[in-house]
């Protein structure tokens, strides 16, 4: 090896070496700072200077940094340093001996630079060490394999194919299995035989692959082979080759050379495990053969349904007849949804498999399901349901009609015509659209207001006051909807004030959510969750008698259920839509709940659980696709709006605030774990600063850049924590509150910290000095207070609220804010953030951010509101400021949307066909 115990690369010292191949050298190494033990990874300078191999590094880079999951090895870093040789004499090495480069040998490293990658240390042998030993008893190869298609799920949602899947990149630890090395992920290039990148990942150069490259083979997709661009399918054949060798301790293609491994791959099927192995299910022997179908479009179509597959294996599930998940086999089932249409699936893709299950399915169609997507322009504005956790679309109970949300209004589209259509006066920043029973009107809340329209036009009409609903549904004598701690309302449609239908239970302390009317009239059907949870495994699908008020639970762990007169029962939990038969008459669930369909965005905001689809009483679907969100990516823009891309990675961010001394960006990420990031301006890389299963969002930086202080749910209900912002020391509570408080701006001299409260909406202050016990800054209101900022001076607070029936901008004297306050905007604003010079004050009016001189001291003077740029093509995920200033004013850090992952929404129609197929229902 050529790093010595003790060599230095930053903060990171070299303990041992653990291993060496042709992308890199790997090391035992102590993180100093931390007191931790990690493992780093280093680009040796020969092959740094190799833009093909650099790239690679970097992709790898890239690739990991995006993956947060208990089942993926974790990076905790990357960087460029030079290599500190320990003191001490020089050490040569022996004829047994690797020999260091030249470049290291100079000096003792002295001038060298080293690229390192800092990953999570692995305790534990590699999958392929253990299959040394012989083949795995089938109930620990079952939760490897769960394990490992759980974390290949998580990248393919991340639009990571791993493209080198074998048993040595699998490590099988205390924890449970890790999947490695994503050298190969992203790769454009396509893989050819004879010179292969995944040989380049293992053997050094010049060096023979003669018993390497066999290995790699073994493993690879048909399509890798005949030099065809790999996708997800290529990581599923290359995950049944890996299944196959676990359960039988054989490989599923073998040969005495590289082209009789070829000559298997492309032609040969391997026994059934079955057949191999006794006591494997016949179950077992479909999904690895799926896995392995030679053409891509005939395997399983999702590592999601994959890991479905196996745990239901796993856990002793009798074999199905009609409610199986996964690829489509020969034997006439149909194909699954799920595993068709992936986000903004290509038209190629649904074509080949359409055209596989007309081929193979035989059973006589009724009616052919037809899909088509319907393009959305553009989903921003304050309140649009994305950003507040509400309903993007509704469909029209004859299917005829889809009403959605975009450029903060209506659109009608029918489905006759090519176009959709505004639908006029109601550019209001509009939420949770629902159709009247005979589809003539839509339903809609607007400036407090639940409000209806007709679909052929005319004035919308007031139907009664309503704050911040969850869900709404129109029943022929009654509109009900959900407004969270208040419970289930009830208004006529004729308008009125609304009364309390179903009031939660406090002695749950939750919160009700999605409220659907059963056809009987007398029974409600709604989500339960403990308020301020972000965990929708604690929520629960019930019914309740409004005779008797009596209630039933019928699903654990899920939300946004809907009763279908077919007489099933759909909700949806972690993106995917599930299925069970249902009895209305006797409110019971008859079956197993059945996956139907994987990608459903579902918005966290609030906690609503809302999922984005629909489906109407003729049968069909609507549904946005879950990627929206999670390609945002970072830009700085000048104060003439042009953008300078930021390096960082694609994520779901949200939130960026600049540090004190201008070096570094924290943002949250809300995409699978839901954390807190750090970017490195200078180094241009990206590191995590939280970790664990709860979610910690909204980042606020120390007066003095040594802390962040951010929202967590970790106790539960979220609170305010703080932690280090280089990562060393512990977590540490600030204050706990029974619903989410959301940190906001601090005084300058550090000692104050001012956050809002969103279940009480109010300003709280909360002192860092003495008991810490938080106090309200302004009096307690029905309308909602947020997004405070402190002036750089101390004397005054900005903030937005809606008591004028539209959210605008408000300064006020700090911390005697009884004492006046000026209205700063009058067309509509939100997110007010200082100049930290403390003569401007930018905010946000509709779909433009503006900028207000400003003159403070002992008294407060403003001037007239100067436009800088147009904010419609960027991502505003929630309703906390999702823009931050540099120190000089000048720039802007933003988040950007592509528009092509907004584009669409998808339509099935005929999907009740699909769905009493798959899940038949017992008269």
């Amino acid at each position: 090896m050529s790093l010595p115990s003790g060599t230095r690369l930053g903060p990171y010292e070299i303990v041992s070496p653990l291993g060496a191949g042709g992308m890199g050298e790997v090391y035992r190494a102590r993180d100093t700072r931390l007191d931790r033990v990690v493992a780093i990874k280093i680009l040796p300078a020969a092959l740094a200077a190799d833009p093909e191999f650099r790239e690679r590094f970097d992709r790898e880079a890239r690739a990991i940094s995006q993956l947060t999951h208990p089942h993926i090895c974790t990076l905790y870093d990357v960087g460029r340093s030079q290599v500190h040789r320990p003191e001490g004499p020089r050490h040569t090495p022996t004829d047994e001996e690797p020999r260091p480069d030249a470049t290291h040998v100079a000096q003792g490293f002295s001038s060298a630079e080293v690229d390192y990658l800092v990953l999570e240390y692995l305790e534990g042998d590699s999958l392929a060490d253990r299959l040394g030993k012989g083949r795995i008893a089938l109930d620990a190869a079952l939760k490897i394999g769960v394990e490992v298609a759980d974390a290949l799920a998580a990248a393919h949602r991340a639009g990571i194919v791993h493209r080198d899947l074998k048993p040595g990149n699998i490590m099988l630890t205390k924890s449970g299995a890790k999947l490695l090395d994503f050298g190969l992920a992203k790769t454009t290039a396509p893989v050819v035989a004879g010179s292969t990148a995944s040989m380049l990942l293992t053997t050094p150069p010049n060096v023979t692959a003669q018993g390497t490259i066999l290995g790699t083979f073994q493993y690879m997709a048909p399509e890798q082979i005949e030099g065809i661009e790999a996708d997800a399918r290529s990581d599923l054949f290359a995950f049944g080759c890996v299944l196959y060798e676990m359960v039988t301790g054989k490989r599923a293609f073998e040969g005495k050379t590289r082209a009789s491994v070829m000559g298997a791959i492309l032609k040969d099927t391997p026994p059934a495990v079955s057949s191999v192995q006794s006591g494997a299910p016949a179950s077992l022997d479909r999904v690895i053969a799926a896995c392995l179908e030679k053409e891509p479009d005939d395997r399983l179509q999702s590592a999601r349904d994959l890991a479905l597959q196996l745990r239901w294996i796993r856990d002793g599930g009798v074999e199905p007849r009609d409610t199986h998940v996964g690829a489509p086999e020969k034997s006439g089932r149909r194909l699954s949804l799920g595993s068709v249409i992936g986000v903004a699936a290509g038209a190629a893709v649904i074509a080949a498999a359409i055209a596989w299950a007309l081929k193979f399915d035989s059973t006589p169609q009724p009616r052919t399901l037809t899909r088509f997507s319907v393009g959305l322009g553009v989903l921003g504005g304050d309140q649009s349901p994305l950003a507040s956790g509400q309903h993007l679309m509704a469909i029209s109970p004859d299917g005829t009609r889809i009403v959605y949300v975009a450029n903060a209004q209506l659109y009608l589209r029918s489905m006759d015509q090519l176009e959709a259509v505004p639908i006029r006066g109601t550019n209001e920043n509009p939420t949770e659209p629902f159709f009247s029973p005979d589809g003539q009107w839509v339903g809609y809340f607007a400036r407090s207001k639940l409000k209806k329209i007709m679909v052929t036009g005319g004035a919308a009409v007031s139907v009664c006051d309503a704050q911040t609903p969850n869900g709404a549904f129109w029943a022929v004598d009654r509109i009900v909807f959900g407004q969270s701690v208040r419970g289930i309302m009830e208004v006529s449609p004729d308008g009125g004030t609304p009364t309390v239908l179903v009031a939660p239970d406090k002695s749950r302390n939750e919160t009700l959510h999605g409220p659907q009317m059963l056809p009987d009239g007398q029974t409600i059907l709604f989500t339960a969750k403990p308020y301020g949870s972000v965990r929708w495994d604690d929520a629960q699908v019930v019914v309740q008698s409004l005779k008797t008020g009596q209630r039933k639970k019928l699903v654990d762990g899920g939300t946004d259920a809907r009763y279908l007169p077919t007489g099933h029962l759909v909700y949806v939990r972690d993106g995917v839509m599930f299925a069970a038969p249902f009895d209305a008459g006797r409110l019971d669930v008859l079956g197993g709940s059945v996956a139907m369909l994987e990608g459903v965005a579902e918005t966290t905001a609030n906690q609503t659980g809302a999922a984005q689809l629909a489906i109407s009483r003729a049968g069909t679907l609507v549904y946005l696709p879950s990627a929206f969100g999670q390609n945002r990516t970072l830009a700085w823009r000048d104060r003439q709006g042009r953008d300078t891309p930021i390096a960082a990675p694609p994520r779901a961010y949200g939130a960026p605030r600049i540090s004190p001394d201008g070096t570094r960006i924290a943002v949250d990420a809300r995409d699978q774990d839901n954390d807190i990031w750090m970017w490195d301006i200078v180094r241009e890389t990206l590191t995590r600063l939280t970790f664990g299963a709860s979610q910690e969002v909204i980042p606020l930086w120390t007066r003095d850049g040594r802390k962040i202080v951010y929202s967590s749910s970790q106790t539960g209900p979220y609170g305010l924590f703080w932690k280090s912002a280089d990562g060393t020391g512990q977590t540490e509570p600030l204050t706990l509150s029974p619903g989410q408080i959301v940190p906001s701006s601090f005084s300058p001299d550090g000692k104050q910290l001012v956050f809002y409260n969103v279940g009480e909406s109010r300003l709280m202050v909360l002192g860092l000095d003495g008991d810490r016990r938080p106090r309200p800054l302004t009096a307690a209101t029905q309308f909602l207070e947020r997004n405070p900022d402190i002036s750089p001076d101390g004397r005054w607070i900005a903030y937005e609220s809606n008591e004028s029936g539209n959210y605008e901008i408000y300064v006020r004297p700090f911390p005697a804010v009884e004492q006046g306050r000026w209205q700063m905007s009058t067309n509509g604003g939100v997110r007010p953030r200082w100049a930290p010079n403390g003569r401007e004050l930018f905010y946000i009016e509709p779909g433009r951010l503006v900028a207000v001189s400003v003159q403070t001291g002992s008294t407060f003077q403003f001037g007239k509101a100067v436009p800088l740029f147009d904010l419609v093509n960027d991502a505003q995920p929630s309703p906390n400021r999702h823009y931050d200033v540099t120190a000089d004013g000048t720039r802007f850090v933003v988040i950007k949307q592509p528009q092509t992952s907004v584009s669409s929404l998808v339509v099935v129609e005929h999907w009740l066909e699909e769905l009493k197929a798959r899940v038949p229902v017992t008269k």
